[in-house]
């Protein structure tokens, strides 16, 4: 794993990371409420795999959401 944020180059908190589906860089994601992080990334529901998936915030931009539904939600990337 990556030391550093692929979208804000800082140093990651092993307990709160997630990897990119897209680029597969690893980027801040908070795990729980308490977390004192700031989310370089989302996640969205995966129609494909019927699960939970990760991007980071460099790819999201990149990629084109359902227009009626929240990118932290269900999106057909």
């Amino acid at each position: 794993m990556d030391n550093n944020c692929c979208v804000c180059g800082e140093t990651l908190d092993p307990a709160n990371t997630s990897r990119c589906r897209v680029c597969g860089g690893y980027f801040h994601m908070a795990w729980s409420i308490q977390a004192d992080v700031q989310n370089c990334g989302t996640y969205y529901l995966n129609d494909v795999s019927c699960g939970l998936s990760f991007v980071c915030s460099n790819c999201q931009q990149g990629l084109q959401a359902d227009p009626d539904q929240s990118a932290n939600h269900s999106a057909t990337w």
